[in-house]
């Protein structure tokens, strides 16, 4: 049996494998299914470097892959910045809720979820969804994307009613969240309003702005896929 581990917070990635044509597609044919995938892997990359900038937060990289193989295959990438999982469920919300379930049962006492389209989240969102439910009282907190999801959710203690009757990849999927949430005996705290990088005008707006952010990886790339 694994023993409990002695930090407060925990944060979860949900990421993919960077294989073409099935990573980033909606920056397609933007950029070559090839070209794409790379520049998710950078995502990744940045992602975990952002993650590794907490302090006292275990992380916890959760790949989207069903072989055992490639599980094993993805381990010397991901460590020794997190401890690689994989995700089980049929859909994206029971994916998130087993996820959020595992962690919770190692007794940490505030758990942060966020994906890899957002490598260049600010630091200070980033902490903002430990501290919103850093109370006594039972929280969850959503960041809110401009596309209408959400770039991460936090809890103090595991709901899984959150993931229930949403449409994920939807831009109904913060509303829907926010629903979820409402009858709850919880206190909801909606966070600042950020964007991911699926479109390619998000891809032109990330490199306008490239040098305001912190992304060793896509920085090096970018400038070869975008003239």
């Amino acid at each position: 049996m694994q023993s409990k581990i002695p930090m407060t917070n925990a944060l979860i990635i949900f990421f993919k494998l960077p294989e073409a044509g099935k990573v980033k597609t909606r920056l397609t044919p933007f950029l070559s299914p090839e070209a794409a995938a790379m520049l998710y892997a950078a995502f990744v990359k940045d992602t975990l470097l952002l993650a590794s900038s907490l302090s006292d937060t275990k992380i916890f990289a959760y790949l989207a892959a069903a072989d055992e193989t490639i599980f094993s295959e993805t381990a010397p990438f991901i460590s020794p910045v997190a401890e690689l999982r994989l995700q089980r469920g049929a859909g994206l919300g029971e994916r998130m809720s087993g996820a959020f379930k595992d962690v919770f049962e190692l007794g940490f006492a505030r758990v942060s979820i966020i994906g890899s389209d957002a490598p260049h989240l600010p630091k200070p969102y980033l902490t903002a969804l430990f501290d919103s439910v850093a109370t006594s009282a039972r929280s969850v907190s959503i960041g809110p994307s401009e596309d209408g999801g959400y770039y991460g959710l936090s809890m103090n203690a595991f709901t899984p009613e959150v993931f229930l009757n949403v449409n994920y990849s939807s831009p109904e999927t913060y509303r829907e969240t926010l629903k979820a949430v409402s009858p709850l005996p919880v206190r909801c705290n909606s966070l600042p309003i950020w964007f991911d990088i699926d479109e390619p005008q998000d891809l032109k707006r990330l490199s306008a702005s490239l040098d305001s952010y912190t992304l060793p990886h896509t920085a090096s790339l970018l400038p070869h896929l975008i003239p």
